[in-house]
């Protein structure tokens, strides 16, 4: 799972959006009560849902992996918040995600809560998924952060995790993690082994080509760092560390420039 950095809407897509809602939000004031997946079903098929879908396409990029699982390619518009519990954001850009259909069918209309009604389950698109989970390269599972204070699991981490929720740790799944960890912790010793220009270039291009992007960010800037042989990697070249994660497919955001 990575961060994800929703895009604006054209104008076309994005009225026809608000007036969709406009008009499921009229007839609640009414007194009337939609049925909101029905009226989901006959608008997803709409010719002006594709300036809506390409622009959730751009969001997770060319490769269009699963907000949620990154491991298949997406292909369904997701409700973050479910249609039926949250009917004023039905048609709300900021509600809707793209998915892969086992993740899609898993979480069907679940959205686990905190006390205070904040929803707990993980949106890439707001939260930075390195906040809340830690990975485990031995076992390529994503699991809760866990607060140094209390030892408690990170809440939206935790549910997140929960495979009553999602498939994040499904053999499958973690079989590709543990895959991409293993190309990319080599091409990172093979490097260290002949740090000269030709294994720079091949660290490079295996970076770009990283079949699990958020793993680069993992290792170089979050706890991944502390391990062989990202620990040496990282203290020795750290400007060539800081290069690699503006390499990746969908760059992270300007707080990985380079350092002075």
């Amino acid at each position: 799972m990575r961060r994800l950095y929703r895009p604006a809407l054209h104008e076309a897509p994005e009225g026809w959006l608000k007036a969709r809602q406009a008009e499921l939000d009229a007839e609640r004031a009414s007194g009337i009560s939609p049925d909101v997946n029905q009226r989901w079903d006959k608008h997803r098929r709409a010719k002006e849902m594709g300036g809506v879908i390409s622009a959730l396409q751009q969001m997770v990029g060319p490769r269009e992996r699963c907000v949620w699982c990154a491991d298949s390619r997406a292909a369904d518009v997701e409700h973050y918040r479910p249609k039926a519990r949250y009917p004023e954001v039905v048609f709300v850009w900021e509600n809707l995600l793209w998915v892969c259909t086992p993740c899609n069918r898993k979480k069907g209309a679940q959205l686990p809560v905190a006390a205070d009604g904040t929803p707990l389950l993980l949106d890439p698109t707001r939260q930075d998924p390195w906040d809340h989970l830690v990975f485990e390269p031995d076992t390529g599972q994503l699991v809760a952060r866990l607060d140094p204070e209390t030892g408690a699991p990170d809440p939206v981490g935790d549910a997140t995790c929960s495979p009553k929720l999602l498939p994040l740790n499904i053999e499958a799944v973690t079989l590709g993690r543990r895959r991409a960890w293993r190309a990319l912790s080599e091409a990172v010793a093979e490097f260290l082994a002949r740090p000269d220009a030709e294994q720079e270039r091949r660290l490079t291009s295996a970076v770009h080509e990283a079949d699990r992007p958020e793993l680069v960010v993992w290792a170089l800037d979050r706890e991944g760092r502390e391990l062989s042989p990202f620990n040496t990697f990282c203290a020795t070249y750290p400007t060539t560390a800081a290069s690699l994660l503006t390499k990746l497919p969908d760059p992270p955001p300007p707080r990985y420039a380079l350092p002075a």
